[in-house]
């Protein structure tokens, strides 16, 4: 029958008792904590001096973002419906979430953290530069084979929180990079 005015046009997949949108949010939120926790452990070696401004820096920018990438993986699978599942599919799939998602998700990083953390917005923008490319460049190199797995093997319900248990791995570079 055809996409209407009334259908939306992109649509959660069936929802699986226990996997909600709230607890991906919050499972998100946790994994960016766990990652922050990990990497001031990683520089101080100190259980004393734990920065838990920026550890709920990181829980808000994991609860922010969460929906975001669910609606990202939604709109990639419509947006590639009508291509046939095979290599050109999936090496599609991976073309586009890091020609997209990789600088919009830094750029979102670049900002929101910094800003959870007090930062003054005028300074945020003048360090937006510094590292971003070569960032993205490791992000692409380090995420794409990951990418790949996790939009051609991993349920799309289960996406979210598969990428999150990478981005924890990612989350300690970010942190390491950006801090002093």
């Amino acid at each position: 029958m055809g996409n209407s005015i009334s259908t939306p046009i992109i649509t959660e997949p069936e929802k699986k008792p226990g996997r909600s949108l709230l607890i991906e949010c919050i499972s998100s939120g946790i994994i960016g904590a766990i990652a922050e926790i990990l990497s001031q452990l990683i520089k101080s070696s100190s259980l004393n001096n734990f920065n838990i401004h920026n550890i709920i820096s990181y829980f808000i920018f994991g609860v922010i973002t969460a929906p975001i990438s669910k609606k990202l993986f939604i709109l990639l699978e419509y947006l590639l419906k009508d291509i046939p599942e095979g290599f050109s599919k999936f090496f599609k799939k991976v073309i586009i979430e890091r020609a997209i998602f990789a600088p919009l998700f830094l750029f979102l990083y670049k900002m929101l953290i910094p800003l959870l953390q007090g930062q003054p917005l005028s300074d945020v923008i003048k360090k937006l530069p510094q590292n971003f490319l070569i960032t993205l460049l490791i992000n692409i190199l380090v995420w794409s084979p990951f990418s790949y797995i996790n939009m051609n093997y991993v349920p799309i319900e289960k996406r979210v929180i598969s990428a999150n248990l990478m981005g924890l791995l990612w989350t300690c570079f970010l942190s390491f990079q950006s801090s002093p």
